[in-house]
């Protein structure tokens, strides 16, 4: 029903909630979320604990340049200008690509992550 309801556009105030249930990042069920929202946050920082701290290692090298050369790219740039931002984008671009090693970072997953980041940042701003 929502996803039916959210063809025409979503209204900013709830964008953010909405399009974290319908890409499955959180639950429909309202007392599951914060169970859910926790367990995926505790997960992402042990990704930046395990996956992160490689980047400095020789294999990682090419993946980290080529992230360094996408991010100045991206839009909106009042964003992407700042120090925190890019490095947030830097950490999730760099765990993705070596999470994905079929894959692994190929231009354009950087614009992938923009939109999803507007709209959840939105919810804090």
């Amino acid at each position: 029903e929502l996803r039916k309801l959210s063809w025409s556009g979503i209204p900013k105030p709830v964008r953010p909630m909405t399009w974290k249930l319908l890409s499955g990042y959180l639950p429909a069920n309202v007392d599951r979320r914060p169970a859910t929202l926790q367990r995926k946050q505790k997960e992402y920082f042990a990704f930046i604990e395990h996956y992160y701290d490689s980047r400095n290692d020789e294999v990682h090298q090419d993946t980290y340049r080529q992230i360094h050369i996408d991010i100045p790219r991206m839009s909106p740039e009042a964003l992407i200008l700042q120090p925190k931002v890019t490095e947030i984008f830097e950490r999730i671009l760099f765990i993705w690509a070596i999470r994905h090693p079929a894959s692994g970072y190929v231009q354009g997953i950087n614009d992938l992550v923009t939109p999803f980041f507007v709209v959840f940042i939105c919810e804090y701003i």
